[in-house]
C-alpha cells in the first residue's frame, strides 16, 4: 500500500495505492470530461488504469488533478510516471457542471484558492462553470 498524500488543501479522495505495473500512466482531467470512458478504453487494450483509484497501471482522476508530478512520486509512483490531461470539449461538459450542488462547488473552491486561481463568485451559473472548466483544466495542466 502506498503512502497517503498530506491534506493538500483539501484532497477530495486521498491516493490509497501504488500500481502493480509497468509504466505508471496517471490521466488527469476536469470533471465531466470522459475519464471513467477512457478507462474503459484502456481496460480494453489491456492497460489497467482505474477511475478515480489506482488500479495495475494507475490512475484517470479528476479528483487528483491538482497533484503534481512530486505528490505521485511521493505516493509510490515511478520517478518517470507517465502524465496525461484528457481535455474534453467544454460544451460537452457545461450539462454535468451545471448540476453541481453548493458543497461541491466548495470543495472545489478549497483546491483551486490556494494555487491563486479566480473562486467561482460570477453572477451567472454559466459563467461559473466557464470559470471553472478553464482554471481546473489549467491546473491539471501544471505538472
Amino acid at each position: 500500500m502506498g503512502k497517503l498524500i498530506g491534506m493538500m488543501a483539501y484532497p477530495l479522495k486521498p491516493l490509497k495505492r501504488i500500481p502493480s505495473s509497468q509504466p505508471h500512466i496517471i490521466i488527469k482531467s476536469a470533471p465531466y470530461s470522459a475519464s471513467k470512458g477512457i478507462c474503459k478504453y484502456l481496460q480494453s487494450c489491456g492497460i489497467g488504469i482505474g477511475h478515480e483509484e489506482v488500479m495495475e497501471h494507475g490512475i484517470s482522476s479528476w479528483y487528483h488533478a491538482h497533484y503534481t508530478r512530486q505528490n505521485f512520486i511521493d505516493a509510490g509512483f515511478d520517478k518517470d510516471v507517465i502524465i496525461l490531461h484528457q481535455i474534453r470539449h467544454p460544451l460537452m461538459v457545461i450539462s454535468g457542471l451545471m448540476g453541481m450542488n453548493k458543497l461541491k462547488w466548495q470543495r472545489q473552491n478549497l483546491i483551486l484558492g490556494p494555487r491563486g486561481f479566480p473562486l467561482m463568485t460570477a453572477q451567472g451559473r454559466i459563467e461559473n462553470v466557464m470559470i471553472f472548466w478553464y482554471y481546473w483544466n489549467k491546473m491539471a495542466s501544471v505538472d
